[in-house]
């Protein structure tokens, strides 16, 4: 078991400095940026016309992600988890998520299948203003997106066999239990989850673990969420335009309104572009030929490139070389006296210690689009591609980060090791067990552990036993019936005999621990097609336009950080 444990360690020490496969994130592109998939034939200043000139959109869009599985395997690393108690005959060490630091029980088997899903109804709003009365070829573009978005994890737990209602003795918790016939009620210290679910919800406290979730929470209902997405300012000028063709140029920034990425739940709701302002310049332009009068090709295109602000924001992040999802691993809280490390009575997840607010940059993002449109009377039919790139984010600790509760602390990992150990009384002369010394001893011993199983003993040190004692740990065969009243010899001899060993010093976490890459949005494109048919007519001086569309959206083959999705939009135009 320690050999093969040894070999899944290796492999993901070896990977994980290279690149993150798995991201405590999912960003998806800004609902603001789906506007340039709505083209329309360029405004022109119609000299034949007084007034205060302008187009006004309105298009209201729904979208539904398709492909979950890729969103699990983005967010989880697979689309069902698999949770095994340590004590699980033939669990599998490398991928096998270890159900005891969920609270779950040592021989508990269960599964957890994840299809996340996410739907959009955008109502978006545009108004394109012509300020060529004030100066020559320059306008102003205003679009504010009110978006309504749910979403949902979609988990369903399956196969759950809860195994044991306890946990042992000294596994979870220090908690003393005399030598009496018969023992004592358990206490709710001993409580294991009674389902996965409600070991996932964040709120359930067992053995010495008394802290709650912070982040990270798995959420079994719908998420929904309503707010404006941005609103953007475009201040440009027609640098070329003639009968048949137009081109432009402008300024562009964008105010957040949506909602800040908040890593309290999983796949956490998320309007905007994370709450950040850019600033940047679009660059448009249109061709049209035309024959036999009624008929005309249109060519549009459209780019928009922007540099979005540094924010800072709460991230998760999981741990290095602890495998994904190793922000779920439970930690010890050690204290340091005359240079030796003692666990202080206290266990707490790794998602309090490894949840920061950092500064977040990302460098650039841009947005290019193509349509090719066929017009005949007053009809129209329009294909289209969009392409959507951003590049990585990048994440840098504040000095105020640590948690409250976790700041001056120090954590070091758990992974199978007991809080403690227990001293038996031996008769000098007889050589057998008598009665346990209370109270139990603490016990600092730590694991090289990873999300997936516990490992060998950080730096191990025997601990001597006292004379006439014989010392043993929680997962040794020695409840009170079989213990008390044995031959020291044969207890100690024993295969199943388990001597505890203290760590000095024990694998204690800091700051270089956290994997950064793993709270971050990587690098991402989105590829869009769509098409659409309209109809436009005029009436009392001004251009109607309402037009039906279809759109499938698609991320990189093989990627997982990108949303699929298909959609359909009904738009409304008019120029004056």
């Amino acid at each position: 078991m320690k050999k093969l444990f040894s070999s899944c360690l290796f492999v993901l020490i070896s990977m994980t400095p290279l690149h993150c496969s798995v991201y405590t994130i999912f960003l998806p592109k800004p609902q603001g940026y789906y506007q340039n998939n709505f083209l329309r034939p360029l405004h022109k200043h119609q000299s034949d016309r007084t007034g205060q000139q302008g187009i006004f959109s309105s298009i209201v869009s729904y979208r539904n992600s398709m492909k979950s599985e890729s969103i699990a395997q983005a967010l989880f690393g697979s689309p069902t988890l698999n949770f095994t108690g340590s004590e699980v005959i033939g669990r599998d060490p490398c991928h096998d998520l270890l159900a005891d630091y969920f609270g779950l029980a040592p021989d508990f088997q269960g599964n957890l299948n994840l299809k996340p899903k996410l739907q959009t109804v955008t109502f978006d709003f545009s108004y394109h203003l012509d300020l060529s009365n004030w100066c020559e070829s320059l306008f102003l573009e205003i679009a504010a997106p009110l978006v309504h978005t749910r979403w949902n994890l979609n988990a369903c737990p399956t196969s759950a066999q809860r195994g044991m209602f306890t946990f042992p003795r000294g596994y979870m918790s220090a908690n003393p239990q005399p030598s009496q016939n018969p023992p004592p009620a358990l206490t709710p210290a001993d409580n294991t989850a009674p389902t996965l679910q409600e070991a996932l919800d964040g709120n359930f406290s067992y053995g010495d673990m008394r802290t709650p979730w912070r982040s990270g929470i798995f959420i079994f209902d719908d998420q929904d969420l309503t707010r404006v997405a941005d609103v953007s300012f475009a201040l440009g000028a027609d640098f070329f335009h003639s009968d048949y063709s137009i081109l432009q140029a402008g300024l562009l920034t964008i105010a957040p309104a949506g909602n800040k990425y908040n890593p309290t739940t999983n796949f956490n709701p998320v309007i905007g572009n994370a709450d950040r302002w850019e600033f940047g310049f679009i660059l448009r332009g249109s061709y049209d030929y035309t024959w036999h009068e009624n008929h005309t090709f249109r060519f549009l295109g459209m780019g928009t490139f922007t540099h979005p602000f540094d924010i800072i924001q709460r991230r998760m992040f999981d741990l290095k070389r602890r495998g994904p999802l190793s922000r779920y691993m439970l930690l010890k809280q050690e204290t340091l006296a005359n240079d030796v490390y003692s666990y202080a009575g206290q266990l707490i997840h790794a998602i309090n210690f490894s949840t920061r607010h950092a500064q977040i940059g990302c460098q650039a993002q841009g947005d290019f689009t193509l349509q090719v449109s066929y017009e005949i009377s007053r009809y129209c039919i329009d294909f289209g591609y969009n392409f959507y790139g951003r590049t990585a984010e990048t994440a840098h600790l504040l000095r105020r980060s640590p948690p409250c509760e976790v700041q001056g602390n120090v954590y070091a990992f758990k992974g199978t090791e007991g809080v403690d150990y227990r001293q038996y009384a031996v008769n000098p002369v007889t050589n057998i067990v008598t009665n346990e010394i209370e109270p139990p001893q603490a016990l600092n011993s730590a694991q090289s552990a990873t999300i997936f199983s516990g490992g060998p003993v950080c730096f191990p040190q025997n601990i001597t036993a006292p004379t006439n004692t014989i010392l043993l740990t929680w997962n040794s065969n020695n409840n009170n019936s079989n213990i008390i009243n044995q031959n020291a010899t044969t207890i100690t001899t024993s295969p199943t005999y388990q001597a505890p060993q203290a760590s000095n010093p024990p694998c204690l976490l800091s700051d270089q621990d956290l994997h950064l890459c793993s709270g971050i949005a990587p690098s991402t494109e989105v590829h869009t097609l769509f098409m659409r048919i309209g109809y436009c007519g005029r009436t009392c001086g001004t251009d109607t336009c309402a037009s039906l569309g279809v759109t499938s959206e698609f991320g990189r083959y093989g990627i997982y950080d990108a949303l699929f999705q298909w959609g359909a939009w009904a738009q409304i135009t008019v120029q004056f």
